[in-house]
Order: C-alpha cells, then sequence, then structure tokens
C-alpha cells in the first residue's frame, strides 16, 4: 500500500501503518503536502512503485486528487502511455488546478 496523504489529513486512519501490517500487507508512506507536490516526491513515488513491480498495490490519500495526479504523471512518464489515455482516468477524479496542473505538466 501506498499513501500519500499526511498522517494528519481530515479522514486519515489513526496508526494506519500498524493496521496495515497487521493485514500482512507492506505500507509505503509518501506525504504529500496539497498545496506544493514536489518532484522529490513524485521520485519517491516513482521508486515506490517500481520496487512493487509485479504485486497488487493499493494507492490512496485524502480524497483521490494526488493519487490521480502522481498515477497520471507515472503512467505518462514512466510507462510511456499516451497522455491522453493516461488523462481518461484523471479526468474522472478531478481537472487539476494551479499547482497541480502545473506538476502533471
Amino acid at each position: 500500500m501506498i499513501n500519500l496523504a499526511p498522517h494528519d489529513a481530515e479522514n486519515s486512519l489513526q496508526d494506519e501503518a500498524a493496521t496495515v501490517n497487521g493485514l500482512a500487507m507492506d505500507y509505503i508512506h509518501i506525504p504529500v503536502n496539497f498545496f506544493k507536490p514536489s518532484e522529490r516526491k513524485f521520485a519517491l513515488f516513482v521508486d515506490a512503485m517500481t520496487e512493487s513491480k509485479n504485486k497488487k498495490i493499493w494507492l490512496h490519500c485524502a480524497a483521490n486528487m494526488r493519487v490521480s495526479a502522481f498515477l497520471f504523471r507515472y503512467r505518462r512518464d514512466t510507462l510511456k502511455e499516451s497522455t491522453a489515455t493516461a488523462k481518461l482516468d484523471l479526468a474522472k477524479i478531478w481537472q487539476p488546478l494551479g499547482v497541480w496542473a502545473k506538476f502533471i505538466s
């Protein structure tokens, strides 16, 4: 499991790592500030996805916005999917604005 939300996110679970580990799942936490997504956090995400290759992965954040933007970039930049194809799923969640529009461009 990869969690992109900070631990203090509105709908976060208390001690999520222990809960997930108790279910025999790996827990990777990459807290992304919603107002300041960074290339460093994206690089950590790509590393986590690469390390989890050939495994089922549950990605989540507080409202699916961080995840959808990170996954869009991962699909486009790492997996080399077309922008149009990757954007179809992103558009089901939201239309990134401001710092997020810049982050995905």
